[in-house]
């Protein structure tokens, strides 16, 4: 069954809104500052910052004029090229990776969002920092994408324990459900590791067509 004209607005509307977030101005002078910090210190990693805040704008700019789901391949370039960004600005975050399965496709914008959040709402608020783990497999006939929050909040700290930003899941979420019969689950449980997890069932995944947006959707 097709997509309503009122669906195809309304999926249109929440992918401009995640882009837009994506480029906020707050987060390109944080970048541009910590590139400019590491030209004194280490030009090198200097040099290696400038690529990956030029793969990341130009993933952005890329998905603002694309519709389609995009490999999943890419959209961890896009996640790595922030999360060195980021691991160079704080040295109480890190980012590590354990992706079994990457050959499917994604809805644009559904993972990179997921860890700025946790990494801004979870570890910059703890005071030993922590580690987001962020895996990828098959299980099920389904592709999981799972993005894992790492972190010890002492009692002093309790009342800055992580707080999702429910308006960023739920449209990441409904995007995932409309354009390719997806899930998105969060567990926040007191005392357990913060895990996100995405799940698209293997043949939507493996077909470009769900993702696509622009030019009137699925037809199926």
């Amino acid at each position: 069954m097709g997509y309503q004209e009122k669906d195809l607005q309304e999926l249109k509307s929440m992918q401009e809104e995640l882009q837009a977030g994506q480029l906020n101005q707050h987060f390109i002078f944080n970048a541009l500052n910590t590139i400019k910090c590491a030209t004194i210190i280490d030009r090198r990693q200097a040099c290696h910052l400038i690529d990956e805040f030029s793969k990341y704008l130009r993933y952005n700019l890329n998905a603002m004029e694309n519709g389609e789901a995009v490999p999943f391949r890419n959209e961890m370039e896009q996640v790595k090229a922030y999360g060195s960004i980021e691991m160079a600005r704080f040295a109480k975050v890190q980012v590590e990776y354990d992706l079994q399965e990457e050959d499917f496709f994604i809805p644009p914008l559904s993972v990179q969002p997921l860890v700025e959040n946790v990494i801004q709402n979870g570890l910059c608020k703890a005071e030993e920092g922590g580690k987001v783990i962020i895996r990828s497999f098959c299980e099920e006939e389904k592709y999981v994408i799972e993005i894992v929050l790492s972190s010890t909040i002492s009692e002093e700290e309790e009342e800055m324990k992580y707080h999702p930003d429910q308006e960023l899941i739920d449209h990441i979420r409904i995007r995932l459900e409309k354009l390719m019969n997806g899930t998105l689950k969060l567990e926040n449980e007191p005392e357990k590791e913060i895990k996100f997890q995405i799940a698209i069932p293997v043949e939507n995944a493996r077909n470009r067509e769900y993702g696509k947006v622009a030019g009137g959707g699925r037809t199926d």
